[in-house]
This record gives structure tokens, sequence and C-alpha cells, in this order.
């Protein structure tokens, strides 16, 4: 044993040793690296001795028992330990591991302490108790550390807590304390800036935190400290080295801590205070501890320098502070005694059981020191039992400790002593209500009150939350609630409306009932009008009274007086039908109010209209000559006033039937009132009725102003002109109030928030003007906030840059066309581009139809004005608009982005798309991932209609080609402005994005914002998910924009992203007219200073302010010099469909103006031109136009108006300078043919150029079948083995299918294999082996018969009738030899000859038996004096027996070769890899029957010979035949259940064994004893002997 204790030594481990035993220890603390180190070596040392000297371990007495705090540093040594010595292993760990006691976990880790994840929940539930929503976390950058973050990251935030910080720190030793101080620092102000109260503090020891909170001690801090809830993690016990006593333990009380649960074991304190350094044999810690502890040395330690003190070794424990030394047990010393106890009583139970049975090994008992540890395991899974103070002990299905956590307040006084005081408990396993408990009274903080960690405070009543931006959840505004919403409760997320019968009050946190009201005569609106209606009414009797007075006066009598008193008799009537509408409405008022004035006052305006038009006939019948005079007369007036009111009243009695006016009330128009009013039942017939009324006054008018010049001292007409003028004028103002609908245009509106900025449109002027929308200015928040903030925001529009070239794209197809004078001869084109600018799309077409002058809606305010066409817009919502307005014109409008499906062939609506249907795309996505066999796919869509619609198309389409998704999120519209509201959405979708297993991932939205913002947030910090590569796969819409801000943003995350585009080529000269674009040069482009602007960083001098900008614009920058995400000098796809609409527009001007030269038209003597069109011409030539354009491409639309094109697959490649290209990599044809180059295709550098896998599940190996996995989609799948017998030859099936029958699987059941043809041959040992048996018996046999027909005249021979013996022995002789028809390839002859012959021969042999026996007894039973059994005694009986017996066994083998034979057969199934040749029974039943028949004959055999066995006679063969008869029916016996379950050949083995062994039971039983006494007694074969022996 030297050379280990050498190596033990070397490497600075302890040793001892024994006769052929050796013990290394070594002592792992929680800063174990070194030693993990040393130890790994001392292990490979161990190990290479052992090889040198040829000797191997014995690994059932090797063993490592390891009881350490669990960490980084402990657990790999040990694993080490188990992988160089290969030996079994316990540990029971005592602090928190690594996870590596999971249920399948090899390793042998037994934890005591709970699952950790118990105590992340106890966090969670104490700071909800003392609801502390705004926590500070500082936590050791650790695998645990990191485990911890992620848990509190998932959970904190569903339980509404945030993080006012989080802080990892480095692992710091004590070597390197200084160097790390510039960390401690910043660690400490932020935590004592921090408004958060509750700090959580993770890590393995408390001595970072010394450190920390002795930082102000050092004065080297600015700021003060701060009290503080300092909350610990189960790790963490108050230790203090032996430089850290001096420090102020204050700052440290009132901390909360979790420990796992201990109690107080009685004796360990009396133990403790016995202890003693001198005492304890073989402690070789204590000397060390007690001086470290004590500050003193042993004598035997004094150096030359004499020190301080002296160790007496009589110091007491009890007289150390807390912080060195605990008196009282703590959770890791109570942990190590309940492992103690645990291995204990699993000893105890393995000594139990040794004790039970009593084991012997090697003659002597076995005792427990003979036990392996590994059988520790099975009993440590199942223990359980109770300590010395009553805590059950006991293992989870994981080994870890089944146990709770105590929550320990620290509570330190004046005078720095220590103590820990349990005020609470968390108890996974009891019941929810106590699952969590807490005594607050007995906690002790740092201040009188409980310290309150919330941020925000909470508010009463009236107010709700509003979030604070930029900041978390848990930091919000207090904001008052809306109008008409109230909050009755603190803290409320939202104001919430009162029920419609109740308002809120004053102080919006309580509703109030409404109080019902209406028009009455108790107030004064309604006395006054009652009063007026009065008073007219009184005026217009007084009228009439004056009429009826003078009514034989001219001037009564000159206009038809007796409709004057019915027009003063209606209009009295209407004045007081307005007494109908004051007073608490009815069921017969709300009838009576319309019906009633609309009738009477039909009446009225129908004898104003009779009256006028009297006069006028009147007149005309003056005329000589006139017809008229049978017009004129009283029955012409009266028809007219009764038509007239007969309609209103047939459209008042409809009103009535079908919906008449009911009582109702009003809850909603006023604030504080309910409104008792007439329901009007029908909207329709109430205006029904009101425009009849209309229509008789607007008749009215006209006719009286017709009438009005003639000449008549008594015409009315003037008088009724004005009459009805003010009638009209006072209907169209009643209209316009009692509907609330101010007549207005939706755009001009819009028009009113955006005035006329010069800066949003590009004008060149031209004979014809096409009209362009874009979409390059936009504001950084909402429409809604943007009408209210419009004057401040301004100044703040961001311009997207990129879009800037399809301002350009325009401008330089038009400069083409014009410079072609092949298209449009005589003709110059000119635009007007006006940008949406923020939606606001109404107002930029409204300024296209007015013209470049002034903003008139609806005129052309320009000299030369023609508008042709308009082409716009980018996206759906801009289409949509443009769309509404511009079908009112019926003027064409072509869509470059993707539209609203307002295409349709029967839309009304003139759109054009320069945009293949979206369809195409959809399918030509789904053709790219199962191209790259992208099965598992993740999905973000824009939450809108275009969304919508794709997010339908997927999920109906994409599991038909099994293709599943990881995940589908949709994300709400983000504008700049609610980047940092929406954070958390963003954190959230980030972190589903990232987790996910998908490297493919489909981005669908308008534009590159949202997935920009998205990939940022790892440059933020505030994320957890490390960024994986993944595959971004874009749609058309998509196209790379950096704004201003975003410059200096990583663009490699989309290194290696996929993208569809609409195809499209290079144009010649476009990058040309790019490279000499400069604003100078650009007269009318409102755009280009804002863009030269933004795209260079600078400003022009006109535009500088008072602080002097960093870089002023000259107008000479290139644009082929700034980056590809700024602008792009090749032509994208939506200028190219730009590009192509103008020529479209320009082709189908050039057909109409062909046409127009061909036939020559001419309107009021001149020649008509082009500029004569009509926008509305140019559909019918659209539909039909074919042309190619200058890259060749052509362009036409289909029946929807959509165009034919197909689109290009694009690969975004950036480059480590963030340079951006476009490489096209493939393209989808319209007749959806899909081609991609896979060697062109660059991916994200996380790949390594190799095609990247997106796959739920990696693919089954041939010999495998998918089987899904619970509650998860069908593409997550297990790889199966296939079932024995099946195969599977392809990757990814479904389904193991089954081998023909004359073939098997192979080992690795991918392909079937043909099976070998297999029998009971003479060529293998078996067949031997039976052969030569058969062949051994039946010598046998023939020798016995040879000695029996030698001897044939002795006693023995005689004794029992030869003859039947002879029979008997040549029967078996044929028994032995027809088990050789059993081996060798069945035949038609072997298979009928074998179980026939060998049942009738079988048969006969027994029969001969039992007629032997028979033949016994009887003799006997003739002896006896006057018996008539003397005539069945001879020969003749047992020859009956014996032939009747065969017989009926001849006679059942007849049958069934009759019926249905044996026959040659080969048996596919029961062996796996062989096709047995076999003999098929025919008939089973027959074949039972053949065995059964001979079952039967040995059953009576057995009774009969059971029976005559103590009959007196020496040559009696009773006996021996029973024995042989038990022996044949145990044979036959076990053939059946051995037979039944052989395969194969050995099925025959086997009934070839049954014969043979039966059959040599015969032989031998009844005949070796007989040829025993003829070979080797002769004496005793005599007849003296046999009357001997009969006596």
């Amino acid at each position: 044993m030297r050379p280990l204790t050498q190596i033990a030594w070397r490497h600075g481990l302890g040793c001892h040793q024994y006769a052929d035993d050796i013990q290394f220890y070594l002592l792992l603390g929680g800063q174990s690296d070194s030693s993990s180190g040393d130890l790994d070596l001392v292990l490979l040392a161990v190990a290479g001795w052992l090889r040198q000297s040829r000797l191997k371990l014995n690994p059932t007495k090797t063993e490592v028992l390891c009881l350490s705090q669990s960490g980084p540093g402990v657990g790999i040594p040990l694993t080490a330990f188990n992988g160089v010595l290969l030996v079994p292993a316990s540990e029971f760990t005592y602090g928190t591991g690594l996870g590596l006691n999971g249920r399948n976990e090899p390793h042998p880790f037994y934890s005591m302490v709970p699952n950790e994840g118990h105590q992340h929940m106890g966090f969670i539930q104490l700071l909800l108790h003392f609801r502390w929503t705004w926590v500070g976390v500082i936590v050791r950058d650790s695998i645990n550390g990191e485990n911890f973050v992620k848990t509190i990251f998932a959970k904190f935030p569903l339980s509404a807590i945030c993080f006012a910080f989080l802080q990892r720190v480095e692992e710091l030793n004590m070597s390197d304390i200084w160097d790390a101080m510039d960390q401690l620092l910043e660690l400490y102000n932020i935590a004592m800036k921090s408004r958060a109260n509750a700090l959580i503090f993770y890590d393995e020891n408390i001595l970072i935190l010394r450190w920390l909170l002795y930082l102000p001690e050092l004065q080297v801090v600015t700021v003060e400290p701060q009290g503080k809830v300092w909350i610990m993690t189960i790790e963490m016990e108050l230790t203090s080295l032996h430089y850290q006593r001096s420090w102020d333990k204050q700052v440290l009380h009132g901390a909360l801590s979790f420990s796992v649960h201990s109690n107080e074991v009685l004796g360990f304190q009396h133990f403790l205070q016995t202890k003693n350094p001198i005492l304890p044999k073989g402690d070789g810690f204590a000397k060390f501890f007690w001086e470290q502890a004590f500050g003193c040395s042993f004598p035997n330690q004094i150096s030359d320098n004499k020190p301080e003190k002296i160790c007496t070794g009589a110091e007491k424990l009890q007289n150390l502070p807390g912080d060195i030394f605990e008196m009282s047990m703590t959770g890791y010393s109570y942990n190590i005694y309940n492992a103690v106890y645990a291995v204990a009583h699993a000893l105890q139970a393995i000594k139990s059981y040794q004790s039970k049975p009593k084991a012997m090994v090697n003659g002597r008992r076995v005792n427990i020191q003979d036990f392996q540890p590994w059988q520790l395991h099975h009993v440590l899974r199942e223990i359980s039992f109770n300590n010395s103070v009553g805590d059950g002990i006991s293992f989870d299905e994981n080994r870890e400790l089944r146990a709770g956590f105590d929550i320990i307040n620290w509570v330190i006084f004046p005078n720095q002593s220590f103590h820990r005081v349990k005020i609470g408990k968390l108890d996974p396993w009891a019941p929810p209500v106590q699952l969590f408990t807490i005594h607050d009274e007995v906690y002790t903080v740092l201040l009188v009150n409980m310290l309150e960690a919330a941020l925000s405070r909470q508010k009463v009543g009236r107010a709700s939350k509003r979030k604070e931006e930029g900041k978390a959840f848990c930091c919000y505004d207090c904001a008052l609630c809306p109008e008409g919403k109230f909050a009755s409760q603190k803290d409320t997320d939202d104001c919430y409306k009162c029920p419609d019968d109740q308002y809120p009050n004053k102080d919006r946190d309580a509703c109030i009932f409404k109080q019902k009201t209406f028009l009455s005569y108790g107030e004064h609106l309604g006395i006054s009008l009652a009063v007026l209606a009065i008073l007219f009414s009184m005026i217009t009797v007084v009228v009439l009274g004056t009429f009826l007075k003078h009514r034989d006066t001219p001037i009564v009598k000159a206009n038809n007086r007796n409709l004057t008193y019915t027009l003063l008799i209606t209009l009295l009537l209407c004045f007081l039908s307005a007494l109908l509408f004051i007073g608490q409405p009815g069921k017969v008022t709300c009838l009576l109010r319309q019906t009633a004035f609309g009738i009477i006052f039909s009446i009225a305006v129908s004898c104003v209209l009779a009256k006028t038009l009297t006069v006028i006939l009147a007149f005309m019948a003056t005329t000589p000559g006139s017809r008229m005079t049978k017009w004129v007369g009283k029955r012409m007036a009266t028809s007219i006033v009764l038509c007239c009111s007969l309609i209103q009243t047939g459209i008042c009695a409809v009103w009535l039937a079908t919906s008449s006016p009911f009582p109702d009330a009003d809850l909603n128009s006023v604030k504080e009132e309910m409104v008792l009013e007439c329901n009007e039942g029908s909207v329709a017939m109430f205006y029904c009725v009101l425009g009849y009324i209309g229509f008789l006054a607007l008749v009215n008018f006209a006719v009286a102003f017709f009438a009005r010049k003639l000449p008549d001292s008594f015409n009315e007409a003037k008088f009724i002109t004005f009459s009805m003028l003010l009638f009209c004028s006072a209907s169209a103002q009643f209209m316009s109030k009692v509907t609330g609908i101010e007549i207005r245009l939706v755009c001009s509106v819009e028009h009113g928030y955006y005035g006329n900025k010069e800066g949003t449109r590009y004008f060149q002027p031209g004979d014809l003007i096409i009209g362009g929308i874009v979409s390059l200015i936009t504001v950084p928040g909402e429409w809604n906030n943007f009408r209210q903030h419009y004057d401040s925001w301004i100044s703040e529009t961001v311009v997207l840059t990129n879009n800037y070239q399809h301002v350009l794209a325009l401008a330089f197809a038009v400069k083409e066309i014009n410079e072609n004078h092949q298209i449009l001869p005589n003709v110059t084109l000119g635009f007007h581009i006006h940008d949406s600018f923020a939606k606001g799309t109404c107002h930029a077409i409204m300024v296209i139809l007015s013209g470049q002058i002034r903003f008139l809606p609806n005129y052309k305010c320009g000299i030369q004005y023609n508008l042709a066409a308009v082409i716009g817009g980018l996206y759906p919502d801009t289409s949509f608009y443009l769309a509404m307005v511009l079908g009112i014109y019926n003027i064409p409008q072509f869509a470059y982005g993707t539209g609203l499906g307002l295409n349709g062939r029967n839309e009304p609506h003139p759109f054009y798309s320069m945009v293949p249907n979206e369809g195409h795309q959809h399918m030509g996505l789904l053709q790219l991932l199962l191209h790259f066999r992208w099965t598992w796919v993740g999905v973000i869509a824009r939450d809108s209609i275009n969304g919508e619609k794709f997010v339908k198309m997927i999920v109906e389409e994409f599991p038909l080609s099994a293709i599943c998704f990881a995940f589908l999120q949709k994300v709400e519209n983000l504008n700049m402005s609610d980047i940092w509201d929406a954070m958390d959405q963003l954190l959230e979708l980030y972190n589903i994005a990232m987790k996910s297993h998908a490297n493919a991932l489909i981005f669908y939205d308008e534009n590159i914002f949202i997935l920009r913002w998205l990939l940022y947030l790892p440059e933020l910090q505030m994320v957890m998910v490390e960024p994986q590569g993944k595959v971004w796969i874009m749609t058309i819409e998509m196209e790379l924009t950096s704004l201003h801000y975003q410059r200096s943003w990583d663009k490699q995350v989309l290194h290696g992203a996929l993208s569809f585009s609409v195809h499209s080529n290079e144009v010649l000269g476009f990058q040309h007219f790019l490279q000499t674009k400069y604003p100078a040069l650009s007269k009318g482009d409102g755009f280009v200073k804002d863009f030269w602007e933004q795209a260079f960083g600078c400003s022009f001098p006109n535009q500088i302010s008072d602080n002097k900008p960093e870089k002023i614009c000259t107008g000479t920058e290139k644009l082929e010099n700034l980056p590809g995400d700024i602008f792009e000098m090749s032509m994208t796809g939506h200028s190219y469909n730009i590009y192509n609409a103008v020529y479209a527009v320009a082709h189908a001007l050039q057909a109409i103006q062909s046409y127009q030269s061909k036939h020559k038209a001419m309107v009021n003597g001149r020649r008509v031109n082009i500029q004569d069109f009509q926008p509305w011409q140019l559909h019918h030539v659209l539909k039909m136009i074919s042309f190619n354009n200058s890259a060749g491409d052509e362009i036409s639309f289909d029946e929807n108006r959509e165009l034919r094109a197909g689109f290009d697959i694009i690969n975004w490649v950036i480059s480590r300078n963030q340079s951006f290209h476009r490489v096209k990599i493939g393209k989808l044809e319209p007749d959806q043919l899909f081609t991609i180059h896979d060697e062109g295709i660059t991916w994200h550098k996380s790949f390594n150029q190799t095609l990247p896998r997106s796959v739920c599940t990696d693919s089954c190996p041939p010999g495998y079948s998918k089987r899904k996995q619970e509650g998860k989609a069908f593409c997550c799948y297990d790889c199966a083995l296939c079932p024995e017998g099946k195969f599977a030859s392809q990757k990814d099936t479904d389904e193991c299918y089954k081998c023909p029958d004359d073939q098997y699987p192979n080992k690795n059941q991918d392909v079937c294999i043909f099976k070998q043809k297999t029998f009971l041959s003479y060529g293998e040992p078996l067949g031997i082996s039976l052969a030569v048996l058969a062949i051994l018996f039946s010598m046998i046999t023939t020798l016995v018969l040879g000695t029996f027909l030698k001897h044939r005249d002795t006693p023995i021979v005689k004794a029992n009738n030869r003859n039947l013996t002879y029979t008997l022995l040549i029967s078996l002789l044929l028994c032995f030899l027809c088990a050789l028809l059993f081996i060798g390839q069945p035949e038609k002859m072997t298979c009928r000859l074998r179980q026939t012959a060998f049942g009738i021969i079988f048969s006969i042999a027994i029969s001969c038996v039992l007629a032997k026996t028979l033949t016994v007894i009887l003799a006997f039973m003739a002896t006896t004096p006057g018996s008539r059994m003397k005539k069945w005694v001879g020969k003749r009986m047992a020859s009956s027996i014996v032939l009747c017996c065969s017989l009926i066994q001849t006679g059942i083998c007849a049958v069934w070769l009759a019926t249905s034979s044996p026959f040659p057969d080969a048996d596919l199934n029961s062996v796996k890899e062989e096709i047995v040749l076999e003999c098929n029974e025919g008939s089973v039943v027959m074949f039972y029957c053949v065995l059964g028949y001979i079952g039967f004959l040995a059953l009576v055999n057995f009774a009969v010979a059971f029976f005559a066995r103590k009959l007196p006679d020496s040559f009696n063969e009773a006996k021996f035949i029973t024995f042989s008869m038990l022996l044949f029916c145990s044979v036959w016996l076990s053939f059946v259940p051995t037979y039944l379950s052989a395969k194969g050949k050995y099925m025959v083995a086997v009934e070839i064994f049954s014969i043979l062994a039966s059959s040599a039971g015969l032989l031998g039983f009844i005949f070796f004893p007989k040829c025993y006494i003829i070979a080797l007694r002769p004496q005793l074969n005599n007849r003296e002997q046999l009357i001997k022996r009969r006596k």
C-alpha cells in the first residue's frame, strides 16, 4: 500500500491504511476549484498505478461516500471519481445541488434540501403577503443563479411583481475583493438609490453581501446607507470571518431568509457544551477551528513571536457570538443529522432482511458487513421514518427530501449579538390554506411600521392606473376617470361605465341614479312654449273671426274664402297640436303627436297650394281661346286639398299600422337625466311624413315664385313665396338639429388638421397628370393623438428614406415616356405626388383631385389639369381610403402594395393591383417550407385585416402539408411613441421566439418596424434569453429600412433572412438617374429636402436653429454612398411596380389616342384630342392591355385586375460592415412553378452555412415509426422502434408494416429478408440425436425380443402369455422405428403415415399390456371355488382385447384419412426467421382423438394394473405395468402444453421425444426386470422357485 499512500500525500489528500484496505479523504468546501483538480489528478494517478501493476479494483468492495454541501465545485469531482474508478457511490447533499437528482438521472444523488422551485414560490408568497411589488434582485452569476433568474422572470410578473433592478455579480474570493471594488461600488449605489426597500440576495454564501454593506465604513461611497429588508435564500447563513468580527451587523437587522425546516435536537447543545479540542480523538478539524473561533493559538504552534493569546482548550463554545458559531442546530446541520439517520435506517432495513432468510455465502452466515453500497438505493427510495424530534423523513420520486422551509427573521441587537427567529413556514405538502403561514407580530423590521416596497402608493377611488412611460408595469400615474366613468376601488386598472340609468358623482367614485325628466308644464320652457301656442291660437281665432265678419268684402272673396277658412282652422289646430308635445309622454299622445301634426300641416300647405294654383289658372283662363276655363272653380281647389291630405293620411296610417310611436326613455343623451320621450317606432316613416310636407312646401314655393308678378292687387303669390321660403329654412334647420349631423366631408376634416404642408408633395405639370400617393413620412404616435398634438408633432416627422425611391421611380418612368415619342407623341405627361402623411389619405387624394393651386374638394382649380389615373398606396388601409374616394369619380387606381381584396371581378371600385394575387405568395411560402423540410415554424402576424386573412389561410393550408406551428402570435400595431408601452408584449414575443426550437420564423406585417425593435431588445439588455440564430421569412410588404435612430442597430440578426418580392428586373438608366439626383436640381420636389436631411443626417442652412447643428447639408452628397437599409440604388420591388403602373397608364392612353386619330372624332366642330378623354375610358383598355416593359417583362392584368407576374425569392445578405444586399435565389412563376438555388443561399452565421433544421422532432430513421406526443402538435412525435415482425424502410414512417409471410425484418427492422426453409432433418444435431435414440431403442427392443424367443420355454416367459409378450415387443419395436417418419422433409406419404401409424401401433402395444394385466386378474379370480371366471381365462380372451382395442384406433385413423388427412405444409409464422416445413394434421380434432384414445387406454391400463399389483404371483407384472403407465401418462400429459408452446421443428422433436420416452418406459419397466432374471439370475427362472414364491 506504500505507493498509494505516496500518491495521496503528493496530491494533498488524507489517507488511512488497513490490512487490505485504503481510504482517501478530501474536505470539499464551497470554494473547491483547486480541490477538484487535486481529486481528478489523484484518481487518474491511482487508476494508472492499478493498470501498471496489473491490478483491478473490486467494484463490489470499492465505494465513494460524499457528504457535502453540493455546488459546482463539488458535484464535478464526485462525477469524476465515479468516472475514473467506476464504483458505486452514494451522495447526500445538505445544500442545494445542480439538479442532478432527476428521476432518470444516473447519479446516486440524494438531496436533503426540498426542490428549489418550492423556495421560489415561497419568495412570491412572501412578497405578496407584505404587498412588496417593487423589488431589487442581486444574484450570483452561476448556474443556480441563472436558474433562479429564469424562474423569477417567468413567475414574478404573473403575480404583478416588478424589478427595480436585477444585477448579476461575479464570484468573489477574499484575494480579489479589492479588484472588484468598482463593481461593488456600482452595485451599492444601485441598491441604495433604488426606491425598492425589499432586496433579494441570491448567492451560495454571504461574503459579497457583507462586503457590500461594509463599504460605508470604508468611506468610499457617496450615497448614505438606507434601511432595506434583505431577503436571503436557503444557502445563506450569517457568518463572519476572522477579519469581519468588528464589522457592523446592524445593517442586516430585520433581514428575512428561507431555511430548510428544522427543530432543536435534544442533547445537541449539551454535546456542543462538552466539546473540547483535546478530548476528541481523530478530529483533525477541532484545533484549527478552535484557534480561528477564539482568536488564540495552542502552545505547540507558538512561533518565535509570542502570540497575543494562548488557547487553553477550556473555552466555551456558548460564549461565541452567533455569527462565529451557533449553539442551536442550523438548517445545514439538521440536514446532515437527518442524512446520517437515513443511512442508518436503510442499513437497519438491509440487516433486518438478511437476518430473516438466514442467508449463507461460502458456508458462513451473511452479516451487515457484507452489504454493497448500491444496495442502499432501493431502500433509500422507499425509506420513511420519524427522527428524534418527530419530523418525518422521506424522499420523493426525484430523490429530494419531502420537507418545507422555515422563514427566519434575523435579529441583531445593539451589542451585535445575532439571533434567528422563526416567524413562519412554507410547507409544499400541506393543504393550500396552510401552504404559507407567517406571524407578522413577531417580525422585527428596521422601522416601526412595516416597510412598503411598492413604488406607487395605492390611490382611492375616482382614479385609474396609467402606466408611466418607459417604466415597468408596476410604475404608474393615477389618471382621473374620463367623463362618464367611475372607479370605486383602489388601484383600478381601468375606469368603468355606470349602468345606463346611473351616472358618476362629482368625485367619480360612485354612481347615482338619474332623475326622470321630460318637457313639462311645470318648468319655464314648457310654460313659455305652451303660452306661445295658446297665444298664436288666439291670434288665429281672432283672424278667423275677422274674416268671417268681413266675408263679403272683396279682399276676403278675392282668393277663395272657403280655402282661407280651411287654412285658418288648420293653422289653429297646428298651434294647438304643439301642446301634445308638452307633458309626460303617454301612449295616446305619442300616437297623436307626429301624425296629427303631419296631417294638419299637410292640409294647411295644400290649401296654400290650391289658392296659388287658382290664381294662376284664373289668369290663364282670361287669355282668348284658352281651355283653362274648365279648370277654374271651387271643385279644383277642393280636389287639390283633398288629394294632398289623403296622401299624408295614408302615410300616417301605414306608420301607425306597422311601427307606431310609443313612450320610451333616453338614457344616454343627457348625463344626469333619464329623458322620457316618444320613440318614433319607425324613423323611416317619421322622415317620410316630414319629407312629404317638405315636398309640398317646395312645390308651393315654386308655383308661388312663378305667380309672384301676376297683375293682381290681391295676388298672394309674393307673400306665399316668402312664407314658403321661411318654412323651408326652418324645416332644413330642424332636420340638421334633430339628426345631429354636421354636413361636411370627411376629407375636409382631415384637411383642417393637416393644412397644406408643402413638404408632402411633388408636382410636375403636363398635358395629362398621373397622381401618386406614397407613404414616405410618418409621425411618432397614434392618429387620434396626432390630431390633438399636430402643432407639436409636425416638426417630429420621420422620413422612411427607402420609400423615397418610390417617388423617384414614378418621376423616372414619366421622364422616360416623355422622352420616348413612340408612346405618346405630342403629349406631355406630368405627375402630382402627395404623401399620405400618417393616414391622411383622404386629404392627399382630394388635393390631387383639386389640382395644384388651391385645395377645393370637388373642384378643378387649375387652368389645365387632366388627371388620368392615381398610383397608390403602399399599405392596405391607404389603398382602401383611395378606392373609396376614387370610386366616386371612377378614376383608375393602381395599388403598388398589397390591397384589401377590392379587386374582385364584380367589384365596383376602379382598383388595379400591381401585386399578383396574394394567394400565390401564400402557396410559394408553403412550397419554400416544404423544399427545406421545415415542418415546425413560428408565425408572428400583424393584427390587421390582411394579417387575419394570412393567419386563416396558413391555419387551413399548412397542416394539410404536414407543417405545424411552434407558436402563432398576433402583434398589435405599434408606433414609435408607444413602443415603450408595448415593451412587455415585445419581451414576451422575443422570449417565445428565441426559446422555440423552430428555426424558421415567418413574420407577416406591412413594415419591418416591429421586427427591428424585437431583435434590438438584446442590445437594450432587457432579455434573459440569449439571441438565437433564426431564419426570418418575410412577405412582399417587407423591405429592410432603418429610421434615423436605428442606423447603429445591429443588422446581422437579419443576416440570412428570406423574403418574397414581386418579380423585378433592373431598369437601364435608373441608377444613373439616381446618381444625378440633387436637391438643387429637383424643381417641384417637396420631399427631397426632408429626405436628404434624414438620409445624410444633416440640415440645410435655412433650417439651422440657434443651436448650430453638427452637420450642414451641402446638397452634393451622393446617394450611392448611403447604406442599403437607408436607400437602395437598385430598383426595389415596390418601385418596379410603380414603374410598370406608369407605363400601363401610358400604353392605355396611347391606345385611346390611336383610336381617336383613326376615327377622327369631332366635338362642337373641333377635332377631339387626347386631352379631352375621361379617366373612366381607361378601364376598357386597361383590362385588355399587354406590353413588354423596357426590362423585357410582360405586363398585363388578369380577370381580377391583378398583375400577371411571379415572385422573386430574396436572400438578405448583411456583411460584417453592416452593408445590406438583396440576392435573388429563386422565383415563383405565375403558374406556381417553384425554383430555388440552394447553393446561392447565405444562412445566418450560427448555422455555419449548413441547411438549418426547423422540425419539432428529428426524423425517425428507418426501422422506427412516428408516435404522437400527447398534448402536442402532430409534427411533434417520438420515434418508436417498430414492433416485432414489422419494418419501416423509409424515414418518418407513420406506421410500421408487416413483411410478407415468406420474409422477416432484419436486425435494424428497415428491410425484409427471405426466410430460410427448415425442418427436422438428419443433417442437424437434434435430428441425428433423435434418430440415433430411435435406432438404439429399436436395437434394444430387438435384443429383448431375441432373448425372449431364445428362452421361450422358461417359466418367466411362459408365465404371462408369451404371445402377448412377442406382440408387445414387436409393437414397441415399430413404435421406435415410426419415430423416424417424423425426421426429414415432410412428404405426402410420410405425413399420412406419421400420426396414424404411431397411433395404431401404440394402441396395439397398450392393449397388449392391458390384456396381460387382465389375464392375470382373471386367472386368480378363476381359482376361487365356484368361480365362473374360468371360461374367460385363455388366449382367446387376450387376443380379443388386443384386437378390439386396435380396431377402434384403426377405425379412428381410417376416418381421419378419409375425411381430412394430413398433408405437407409450411408454417410461416411460428418462427421469426424460418419457414418451417411440417405436416399439417388436416383435422386437429381427429389428431387429438387419436392421442385421446391412447390416453384413455393408458388410464384404463393404469387402473387395472394398480388393482392387480398385490396379487401373489412371483412373475406378476402389475407393479411394473403401473409404473410404466404412470410414466406414460406423465409424458403425454406434459406433451400437450409443451407441444402447443413449441414452434417449428421443435414441435416435431417434442412428439418424437414423447414417443421414445413413453415406449422406452414400457420397455424398461416391463421387460428389463425379466431380462435381468433371464440373463443374470437364471436360478430364479424355474418352476420350483415359482411354486415356492407362490407359497
